[in-house]
């Protein structure tokens, strides 16, 4: 049993949240059945009937609620063709999934709402009965009866729009390609819009009233972006129009619903004297990774929740690659050493965790302990694989897959199949080797005289005897007195050994830093490359993960906390390079919570580095500096500020006094102005909560706000700001603030308790949102309490009890840390 099309027609109320519906659905019957089983969820059933062979007959049905299904008897036994008729009511919520409203505040102060749809992964369901699993695509005619004055929106262009004589009129578009229904849009609102039809498709970026101005970025990069897709895949983008929409109440960062793509206002929307360097890449990227899906994803889909990993990791892998297009001066390839693979390296580290390809039969629940895995991890492995394979391969090999499934389902394999049929490499060993299996490889180089001994194992913070092995595409740097060149090596067994190198040679591994693997050197060797570190000889991408391994191995008890600061003092005392300064900065910030018998050593190395940072690039932006820089000069601030520098807290304390009195600060220091200025004088307070309250905030302020909000460093102070956050700002912001003070050394003794003490309102918040919560305030704020914190998530069951894997792994990180403050 299949779908073959849907019709729908819906009549939205947005003055009492409610609405009608009516779906009509062709069904192909392989088998004879007695019964057809639909997702349904919040839906009143009115009536349902089936057509088959030119007779229409009233079916008797059930709900499982449960279950989320709705079971129609069939009048009789029936094969071939027949559509399920079915009328419905249903809830325009305010849970920021399924069909939901969406509020918004005019320039005026006139409080208005938008409704519009998210479905993924499992929320179709609540907008119209349906098959609710990405295997069970089919094509959707939706229909709209609308207010007059509104404007609707669908995945496809606009086929007839007539007036009814009521004051409502009837949307009609045109039909959708084959798709799940996760990918299924409608909205209904007052919407602006900005259009580039000089090219097919139609692009236009929909925004609030009065925020299309901020569009203008947008919709340029949307075009690039569809444009470097289509150009890459081989595959044009198959109708007529693509909508980039701007949503104010967003659950998450962005939507890829096919040709109706919804994005949080900040990370769609440029303000001129408010949007930074840094807000400018991730606007960029953001839009590349949603484009990116409608290839990935949209086009071709999974056939089942287990291979999510082939729209988000590629889609993940894209944003980079197209951005890199856009902005090679943005350096898009070290960022992503920071945002992907050390965001998968610090998931991955932990015992608890799971491989890219999950399980199959069950819907994925993207959280904070699947999505670094998913999305960051998997993205990581596929770059891995471009090197393995070569670009030019990889690009042919994803044109051909595309051709083949195009509108389709596919799987896992299907990939490998194709890749290699093109490749002419066995693809498919290398790559289930790191899909199938948890956690990623360390490898031991023991470099004596003229050999080099590699030696692989699974790296967890937690050692012991773990059975996976991987096939790893080593690069490595071999530097000698007089040159150095680059060896591709591939590590097939557990040990190999390298032998006739020279004399004087030095050894680095994962040269640039795209394999994802980590390196334990022995002494001599280690040294060595230290002192080319001190030199500037090594790469900015490798003296980075030359470090980063060095405080994996620390966290994890190779070393001592005072060896990682040994090494940093010694060799790192003229870093000031982005990729590495940032990650030094981020782990000293950490150690200052979890080791505070270091803190003044912390506090005298990390003093320097920012200072040395800061009067290299300046306090003050320039025109023509990159993104990096700018976000290196945020970092050093900000480590300036919590140390205790007294020059960088009146600096920052002036540029915060300067946006109290309405001047205008550079946007790239506005977010740490805003964050050091209340960390270091809580005085301004009342500023941000008041700017907070304001309905007219956009949305990319707001989230400067809010961090700020965590920032403040008196205690009781901080507690009030809590309290304040659950009262007073939005369900689907909360978290940021809560993110924001678990990093605060002013919230270590009592966040905990807090914590705990609010757990019934916390509950209240989106489940995804509650999972982050939990994963950021256990592994620092409960290190005073280990044995309490153990003892609470043991008999705790948060709601839905999906957030196990979030609670088990938050545990593990408090475990690491509360064992590595001890050394």
């Amino acid at each position: 049993m299949k779908p073959l099309s849907y019709w729908i027609r819906l009549e939205p109320d947005l003055k009492v949240f409610k609405f009608k519906g009516f779906v009509a659905i062709d069904l192909k019957l392989d088998e004879p059945v007695s019964e057809v089983v639909l997702n349904v969820k919040d839906l009143v059933i009115k009536e349902c009937s089936v057509l088959y062979r030119c007779e229409e007959d009233e079916c008797e049905y059930n709900i499982l609620e449960d279950r989320e299904e709705l079971h129609v008897k069939l009048p009789r036994i029936i094969k071939g063709r027949a559509v399920l008729k079915i009328s419905y009511e249903g809830v325009i919520n305010d849970l920021m999934i399924g069909f939901y409203r969406s509020r918004y505040v005019t320039v005026d102060g006139e409080e208005k709402y938008i409704a519009v749809t998210q479905f993924e992964e499992q929320e179709a369901r609540r907008a119209f009965p349906c098959f609710d699993h990405p295997s069970m695509k089919a094509v959707f005619n939706i229909e709209l009866i609308v207010d007059e004055k509104l404007t609707a929106i669908s995945n496809t262009e606009i086929l007839e729009e007539r007036s009814l004589g009521d004051g409502r009129k009837l949307v009609r578009f045109t039909t959708t390609p084959l798709l799940s229904s996760y990918l299924v849009f409608f909205a209904v609102g007052e919407f602006e819009a900005i259009k580039d039809d000089s090219s097919k498709p139609v692009i236009r970026v929909l925004t609030a009233p009065g925020k299309s101005v901020y569009a203008g970025y947008a919709l340029q990069n949307a075009r690039a972006a569809l444009s470097f897709m289509e150009k890459y895949t081989g595959l044009e983008y198959p109708t007529g129009k693509c909508d980039y929409i701007s949503v104010q109440d967003f659950l998450f960062g962005a939507m890829e619903n096919y040709g109706a793509i919804t994005f949080r206002e900040n990370l769609l929307l440029v303000y001129p004297k408010l949007t930074n360097r840094s807000g400018l890449v991730r606007i960029t990227s953001i839009i590349a990774h949603e484009t990116a899906h409608l290839w990935f994803g949209d086009i071709v889909t999974p056939l089942d929740w287990r291979d999510l990993w082939l729209n988000e990791s590629f889609a993940t892998y894209f944003s980079y690659k197209v951005t890199d297009s856009l902005h090679p001066e943005w350096e898009a390839w070290d960022r992503f050493l920071l945002e992907n693979t050390l965001e998968a390296f610090k998931r991955d580290s932990l015992k608890h965790t799971h491989p890219i390809q999950l399980p199959g039969g069950l819907p994925v629940n993207i959280n904070t302990s699947t999505a670094p895995i998913i999305y960051n991890k998997g993205a990581a492995v596929l770059r891995m694989l471009v090197e393995y394979l070569g670009g030019e391969v990889f690009q042919r090999a994803v044109s051909v897959f595309m051709e083949k499934y195009a509108y389709k389902n596919a799987e896992t394999g299907d990939y490998w199949s194709v890749f290699e049929q093109v490749s002419q490499i066995p693809v498919r060993e290398f790559a289930e080797n790191w899909l199938t299996q948890k956690g990623y490889p360390l490898i031991e180089a023991n470099l004596e005289e003229r050999s080099l001994q590699l030696k692989q194992s699974r790296f967890a913070y937690q050692p012991e005897e773990y059975e996976e092995k991987w096939i790893i595409p080593v690069e490595l740097i071999v530097y000698t007195s007089e040159n150095s060149r680059v060896v591709k090596y591939t590590l097939n067994n557990r040990e190999s050994r390298l032998n006739g190198l020279p004399a004087d040679s030095i050894i680095k591994l994962n040269h640039g830093g795209w394999g994802f693997y980590r390196v334990k050197y022995n002494v001599e060797n280690l040294q060595r490359l230290s002192e080319l570190v001190e030199a500037q000889t090594l790469p900015g991408a490798d003296s980075f993960n030359l470090e980063n391994d060095f405080y994996a191995l620390t966290l994890r008890g190779d070393y001592s906390i005072g060896e990682y600061l040994y090494l940093l003092e010694k060799y790192y005392s003229k870093e000031t390079r982005y990729l590495p300064a940032v990650d030094i900065t981020a782990n000293l910030l950490e150690l200052n919570l979890i080791a505070p018998h270091y803190k003044s050593k912390i506090a005298s190395y990390g003093l320097k580095l920012a200072e040395r940072i800061l009067d290299e690039i300046g306090l003050q932006p320039t025109v023509e500096e990159t993104p990096q820089r700018a976000g290196l000069r945020s970092a050093a601030l900000w480590t300036a500020t919590v140390l205790e520098s007294k020059k960088i807290r009146e600096y920052c304390s002036q540029l915060f006094e300067k946006i109290i009195r309405g001047g205008e600060v550079h946007p790239d220091l506005q977010a740490v102005a805003l964050k050091a200025g209340v960390y270091a004088d809580p005085a301004g307070l009342n500023y941000i909560k008041k700017r907070l309250e304001s309905a007219t905030t956009p949305e990319t302020e707001r989230v400067y706000l809010l961090n700020a909000l965590g920032a403040v460093s008196d205690s009781q102070l901080l507690k009030e700001v809590l309290d304040y956050a659950l009262r007073k700002v939005a369900k689907n912001n909360i978290f940021i603030v809560v993110n924001s003070a678990s990093r605060n050394p002013a919230a270590l003794n009592w966040l905990w308790s807090w914590f705990t003490d609010n757990i019934n309102e916390l509950e209240k918040l989106p489940l995804t949102h509650l999972g982050r919560v939990i994963a950021r305030v256990t592994p620092y704020s409960g290190l005073k309490n280990i044995s309490e914190v153990e003892s609470f998530f043991n008999s705790y069951r948060s709601p839905g009890d999906l957030e196990a894997d979030t609670i088990k792994m938050a545990l593990e990180e408090l475990k690491v840390y509360g064992q590595a403050s001890n050394r």
